[in-house]
């Protein structure tokens, strides 16, 4: 059928459905039993209902009110079919919500066994981003190996066929070292590839892709240099944190390499960096495991989860660099601790919102599982909470971003959450990696993983209108082994 056949027919079933908005209750005909229809494109759970149409008294059509609101109602129906054919979440004045339908997923290998039998070690660090392709459109990957149980650990560049899902190989950048555990990828201006900032022997360094003067990425030494010498991290964030124009490093706590606290490099110029420690919980308390960058009422602003516990926290910049950031707490743990919890930020309606999910806090994972928290018009008061599901467990990292109609996270189970005899397991459900995307204040679910075996620490990209993530299991408890990819496109 043609789009000019489908508007006139959208028109039509507008008009009678508007039509219908405006009558009296009394005077519609009996509605039919409700049913799901196949191939509705609805939710689970809902239903059309079919009405039989009958002449309108001339009652509804007295004017003005009525007339007004036959017109809204006709507007409403148009924009919604047009809406979710573009994948689009338009809501109505009756408060009705069109939900977009889902995207396209395509899922492939990168690497079977990427530790190598435990050679390597195990599988921490994932970065994607086109560390080869000057053009950059052709993606390659990064793999950080920690040392436990054993192995060699170390940087391994991975790079295809010219195809992401084609044929894909693997060259040491640095050949051993407990590299635990965050990467990410930063450009400086006046450069074509990215580089790699790793947390690696319990130093942050920053290797320089030999492209960018002039060399191979694949076969030439990536310079090292450090940023820090005191300490790794367990996360790392890129942002421009004090707002001129250079991006700056932000980095958390770590439980498991037993340092702290949380800390800043502050960019002076690629080969210089200021370290400040902070921001802290009240001056003293660091952010352990986890930390984001957000903008709170246009400011830059910091969150994460308090070492103590205690709750999660955001904090304001305060205008300098050595300043003291004013403390606010975003989310208040009660009887239940919140160190271990995995944090994300983005925006929503507007304004912030910040996404928590339950992470490796042993021997009693977080109950509420995973949750939103959207920005109140006062954002020093504690924020608003929204379930979105408290079975899940075991998250190590929340990717989010925009994509298609609105904002999406990412929300990946680990192994943990589906070996037998972990604290987090949980029978039955398997490892979820599983796509949430907005559709209002509602995050509509797709699974990228239907066989539900889980990943650790993703990486997300852009890619061709859509989104590449690539992800692995650490296979310390022998989980799914591969390095995979999902390609998701808009449908």
């Amino acid at each position: 059928m043609s789009i000019a056949g489908l508007l006139i027919g959208a028109i039509a079933v507008c008009i009678l459905t508007a039509a219908c908005s405006t009558c009296p209750k009394s005077d519609r005909s009996p509605r039919l039993p409700t049913h799901r229809m196949p191939g509705s494109g609805l939710p689970r759970g809902a239903s059309r209902r079919l009405h039989r149409i009958r002449p309108m008294p001339m009652s509804c059509m007295s004017p003005p009110a009525p007339v007004i609101r036959l017109f809204l109602a006709f507007l409403t129906c148009l924009l919604a079919t047009i809406g979710h054919s573009h994948g689009a979440s338009v809501t109505s004045p009756f408060n009705v919500t069109v939900v977009p339908p889902s995207p396209t997923v395509r899922n492939f290998t990168i690497d079977p066994d990427p530790s190598k039998g435990g050679a390597r070690g195990d599988v921490l660090e994932k970065t994607v981003d086109y560390f080869t392709d000057p053009a950059h459109t052709n993606p390659s990957v990064i793999v950080g190996y920690g040392t436990y149980p054993s192995g060699s650990g170390g940087l391994w560049l991975y790079t295809n066929d010219g195809s992401a899902t084609g044929q894909w190989t693997s060259t040491p950048i640095l050949s051993s070292g407990n590299c635990y555990e965050r990467s990410r990828a930063i450009t400086f201006p006046g450069q074509t590839y990215p580089n790699l900032v790793a947390s690696c022997n319990d130093k942050v360094i920053l290797f320089l892709n030999p492209g960018n003067a002039g060399g191979n990425p694949v076969a030439d030494a990536w310079p090292q240099q450090v940023l820090d010498g005191t300490q790794g991290a367990h996360q790392i964030r890129i942002a421009d944190i004090d707002g001129d124009g250079k991006q700056d490093i932000v980095l958390s706590a770590s439980a498991i390499l037993g340092v702290s606290p949380n800390f800043i490099l502050y960019q002076t110029s690629p080969t210089s960096w200021t370290r400040i420690n902070g921001p802290l919980v009240n001056g003293s308390g660091s952010l352990q495991d986890d930390v984001d960058v957000i903008t709170v009422n246009g400011a830059t602003s910091i969150v994460g989860p308090a070492a103590d516990g205690s709750g999660v926290y955001w904090f304001s910049y305060p205008g300098s660099r050595s300043g003291a950031w004013p403390t606010h707490l975003l989310a208040a743990a009660g009887t239940n601790s919140m160190k271990g919890v995995a944090v994300s930020g983005g925006t929503l309606n507007g304004k912030s919102y910040v996404i928590l999910a339950a992470n490796e806090d042993y021997p009693n994972p977080w109950p509420s599982g995973l949750v939103y928290y959207a920005q109140p018009s006062d954002p020093t008061q504690l924020w608003v909470q929204t379930s979105v599901d408290s079975t899940y467990r075991a998250v190590h990292e929340i990717s989010s971003g925009s994509f298609g109609a609105g904002p999406y996270f990412i929300a990946a189970e680990e192994e943990q959450a589906c070996v037998s005899g972990q604290p987090d397991y949980h029978a039955s459900v398997g490892c979820r990696v599983t796509l949430f995307q907005f559709a209002g204040n509602v995050p509509q679910q797709t699974q990228l993983d239907p066989q539900l075996r889980g990943t650790q620490n993703q990486s997300v990209i852009p890619w061709q209108g859509g989104i590449l993530v690539v992800g692995a299991n650490h296979q310390v408890y022998h989980g799914y082994p591969p390095l995979q990819g999902w390609i998701i496109s808009e449908p």
